[in-house]
């Protein structure tokens, strides 16, 4: 059952204790969709994103195309919406943004090519899952800003970012 966002559930939905940084989230998401970037959506080597991925395909907010979900392993022959994989966050542009979802450790080699993506002008935004009310890692310095949301709220969380950015 999808979650049907009124003006008022939102606000109530920002206001809660922590979800302060999901604001900002949205905020560089809106920035993107409005400069005509790509999102680019990436979770974690055990944890694909895609039902986020999926909510926003049929989104009005990107006026090129629908989010792309990157993937660590991704299937050949995957439409190329769903079949993308790590090589291309080497070649995003200043106005594209991506999206790391990380309900757990990012790992090493994602962090590295997050770090390019920024270095680049790409705007990195991050949806953490927060362990003890700590962001995971390095990703407070790799990301423009970062969502530190705690375990039972995480999906909610991701339910809530595609309607925050309208």
């Amino acid at each position: 059952m999808e979650l049907a966002w009124s003006p008022r559930m939102l606000r109530a939905f920002s206001r809660r204790a922590g979800f302060d940084s999901l604001e900002l989230i949205a905020s560089g998401l809106g920035w993107a969709a409005k400069n005509s970037g790509r999102l680019l959506i990436v979770g974690t080597p055990t944890y694909e994103p895609w039902h986020l991925a999926a909510h926003w395909q049929d989104s009005a907010h990107w006026s090129i195309s629908g989010p792309i979900l990157v993937r660590h392993s991704a299937p050949p022959n995957a439409p190329a919406h769903l079949g993308t994989g790590l090589d291309a966050l080497a070649w995003v542009v200043r106005t594209d943004a991506v999206l790391l979802i990380a309900p757990d450790d990012p790992g090493d080699e994602l962090l590295e090519r997050l770090s390019g993506a920024r270095h680049r002008g790409t705007t990195v935004l991050a949806l953490a899952q927060a362990s003890h009310g700590a962001i995971p890692r390095q990703l407070d310095s790799i990301a423009n800003d970062t969502a530190a949301i705690h375990p039972a709220q995480f999906d909610l969380a991701q339910h809530y970012l595609p309607a925050g950015v309208g």
